[in-house]
C-alpha cells in the first residue's frame, strides 16, 4: 500500500506443519471512488452565519487544484499561481498577546476543510511581525500553507492579527483646586494632570506612556460652553475655539 491508502495487498495463506501447501491472493485498492471525495475548504465566519459581509467574513470555501512548484533538483519553491493566497485582508483576528497570536489562537482561526479518505494532508504555520511606534502598536501577519502529499496540490491563507490593549490607563486626579482672586478679579493658576498606560506592548520608558493622548476644554464662565481647547495631538489652532498644539 501507498502512503495514499491505494495499491495492492496481498495475503498468503499456509497450512500449520505442510509449508508446501499455500495460496496467496492480491487485493487491489482503486482510487476510483476515492478521487470522487475531493479535497476543500470550508468557508467560515466569525459572527452572523451565512453572513456575505467582508467584515465579518473569515475564510470563502475554496477547492485546491493547483500543484505545488518544484525545482529542477527537487527543492520546493514558491508557488506562483495568483490564487494561492486566499482571503488575504479579510477579517482581522485580535489578541491581547504581546508575542502574537498563541498556539491555541493560531490554531482555532486556520480554515477548516474536508479531506479524501485517501488525501494526506500537512500544514505549515508561519508568523510575521509589524513594530510600529516603539513596539507598542503590533501586527502579524499568520500564514498557513496546506499541502496534499497524494496529489501535490498546495494552497496557502493569510490572516491579519493585531494587538487589543485591554489595560486602561491610569489618570492621577488630584483634589479640586481652589484659587484667591487678586483685586482686579484675575489670577494667574497652573493646572497639571498625569497618566500612566502599562496596556502596551513595551512597557519601558519613555514608551510606558507612548500611546497617551490628551485634550483639555476650558469652560472659562461655567455656562457649559467650551472657550478654550488645548491637545497634545491636534495641531490646529484658529482664534478663540481652536485646537492649540501645546505642551
Amino acid at each position: 500500500m501507498t502512503l495514499c491508502k491505494t495499491g495492492t495487498v496481498t495475503r498468503t495463506f499456509r497450512i500449520v506443519g505442510n509449508p508446501g501447501v499455500n495460496c496467496t491472493q492480491i487485493i487491489t485498492v482503486s482510487s476510483t471512488y476515492n478521487s470522487s471525495v475531493v479535497w476543500n475548504f470550508l468557508g467560515s465566519w466569525l459572527a452572523s452565519p451565512g453572513s456575505t459581509s467582508a467584515s465579518s467574513k473569515r475564510w470563502n470555501a475554496y477547492t485546491p487544484n493547483k500543484i505545488c512548484g518544484v525545482q529542477a533538483n527537487g527543492g520546493s519553491t514558491d508557488i506562483t499561481d495568483p490564487n494561492v493566497y486566499i482571503n488575504y485582508g479579510l477579517k482581522v483576528l485580535e489578541t491581547t498577546s504581546c508575542d502574537g497570536p498563541t498556539e491555541t489562537e493560531l490554531r482555532n482561526g486556520r480554515p477548516h476543510y474536508v479531506q479524501g479518505p485517501c488525501d494526506v494532508i500537512g500544514v505549515n504555520t508561519t508568523v510575521d511581525p509589524f513594530y510600529f511606534e516603539d513596539g507598542v502598536c503590533r501586527k502579524w501577519v499568520v500564514t498557513y500553507t496546506f499541502m496534499n502529499w497524494c496529489n501535490n496540490y498546495c494552497v496557502r491563507f493569510k490572516q491579519d492579527w493585531i494587538f487589543r490593549d485591554v489595560i486602561a490607563p491610569v489618570i492621577e486626579c488630584a483634589p479640586r483646586a481652589i484659587f484667591q482672586q487678586q483685586a482686579n478679579c484675575t489670577t494667574g493658576i497652573t493646572l497639571k494632570k498625569s497618566a500612566t498606560d502599562l496596556g502596551g506592548c513595551t512597557v519601558a520608558a519613555p514608551a510606558i506612556s507612548a500611546w497617551l493622548k490628551w485634550e483639555v476644554f476650558v469652560d472659562a464662565w461655567g455656562d457649559g460652553t467650551w472657550d478654550y481647547a488645548y491637545s497634545s495631538f491636534r495641531t490646529v489652532c484658529t482664534t478663540g475655539d481652536g485646537f492649540c498644539d501645546v505642551t
